[in-house]
């Protein structure tokens, strides 16, 4: 079925889009959504229609549903993606998972959205492909481009995953629910921190803590640091949140919180900070307890004491 939209809004024709999604009202929804948008749209009703129409129209982008929880829509995408590797194919499920994420990664596709989600959330996951390639017109690749997208890596796909989740889902137990994680399988001590710039904030933790990034872009930052993780996340993801009136305005954050971070030399904490212009509130001293110790200050106020036991 080729639903196409009226020469009236051809000037909003973007690169047209095969869906599949074997809801019917679901389908329809997202194939009205897209026209909206302006885009040209295929509707698939099964494998063998999607893969004839990848095949003989000129698809260029496509949205499938896994249809969790044996998610033979994977094992379509992949083929679609196989027998046109430079298309974008972006999958979406209703039943997400990390797994199946991890696993969408692997198979080389473009995107991973969860459901619930709106049409919005999709074209929001396509129109950066689309804006990524560069080929003849204003809204396609051609087939002999020397590159496609890039597609996400493991680490990326399952932080994305990951973060959309937490956002969309507004609280923890009901992430872990979506993600099909065991919340007794949370163990230990972890923190998340909220800032106002992220990037700046995953700049301090790599420079002055030696911390690394699994995963980081403007509004969220997964980090690892001897061993634990730990979060950023910037304002405006927390928007409905209760904590979100309790920072707003303020100048610093975590009054009366030290972050103390065990195993992280201070006296190259120290250094690095005043490299990068942060504040050393205490230099690197040996202190009764037993470590030795400096405080620094990030821009968003946060307290941080690296740490080394003294010999």
């Amino acid at each position: 079925m080729n639903s196409s939209i009226g020469n009236d809004n051809h000037a909003l024709v973007r690169e047209p889009v095969l869906i599949f999604d074997p809801n019917p009202r679901a389908r329809e929804q997202l194939r009205a959504s897209f026209v909206r948008s302006g885009y040209d749209v295929t509707l698939a009703l099964g494998s063998d229609s999607a893969l004839a129409a990848w095949s003989a129209e000129p698809l260029t982008m496509a949205v499938i549903d896994t249809v969790a929880p044996t998610a033979p829509g994977l094992e379509l995408a992949a083929q679609l993606k196989r027998s046109r590797p430079r298309r974008a194919v972006v999958v979406v499920s209703g039943t997400p998972s990390i797994a199946i994420a991890v696993r969408a990664m692997r198979l080389g596709l473009d995107g991973f959205v969860a459901k619930p989600t709106s049409a919005a959330d999709i074209l929001a996951a396509l129109i950066p492909l689309e804006e990524r390639r560069a080929g003849s017109g204003p809204g396609g690749r051609r087939e002999d481009a020397a590159e496609g997208p890039r597609p996400l890596t493991l680490d990326e796909a399952i932080w994305e995953h990951m973060s959309h989740t937490l956002i969309a889902s507004g609280s923890l137990a009901e992430a872990a629910r979506r993600l099909g994680l065991e919340r007794r399988s949370l163990r230990g001590p972890g923190f998340n921190l909220l800032v106002r710039d992220v990037p700046r904030a995953v700049k301090f933790a790599v420079d002055v803590l030696g911390a690394t990034a699994f995963f980081a872009n403007d509004r969220f930052a997964a980090m690892k640091l001897n061993g634990g993780d730990f979060m950023f996340h910037h304002d405006d993801t927390y928007k409905g949140n209760p904590l979100s009136g309790i920072v707003k305005g303020g100048e610093a954050r975590g009054i009366g919180v030290e972050l103390r971070i065990y195993g992280c030399d201070p006296d190259v904490a120290e250094a690095n900070a005043k490299a990068g212009g942060w504040t050393v509130l205490s230099g690197a001293l040996d202190k009764p307890h037993g470590l030795r110790e400096c405080m620094v200050i990030d821009d968003e106020g946060y307290i941080w004491i690296p740490s080394v036991h003294l010999p």
